[in-house]
């Protein structure tokens, strides 16, 4: 069975501190994923979002598709404006 890993990563300010907010959601259709994923890219505290391909095996373990082409991970954003990334620059 294929699924598709949605993978978050960011940076939150909480009371005057910035603080790591990362996530991973699970979906089984792709375009539901990367529909997600870009309405989170449009996030401003959004430093990374990433769609990874994923399939379930049939005796239960999981494994990264490894086609080689872009369906492996089909969609991928890195917030090149994101705070963290303007001041380590």
């Amino acid at each position: 069975m294929d699924f598709w890993l949605l993978d978050v990563k960011s940076l939150i300010n909480v009371k005057g501190k910035d603080v790591c907010f990362d996530y991973i959601n699970t979906y089984y259709e792709s375009n539901d994923a990367i529909k997600e994923a870009m309405l989170l890219s449009e996030n401003e505290d959004v430093l990374e979002v990433s769609v990874h391909h994923w399939i379930l095996k049939d005796d239960g373990t999981q494994m990264h598709a490894e086609k080689g082409d872009a369906s492996d991970v089909p969609y991928s954003f890195l917030n090149r404006n994101h705070r963290e990334l303007k001041e380590g620059a």
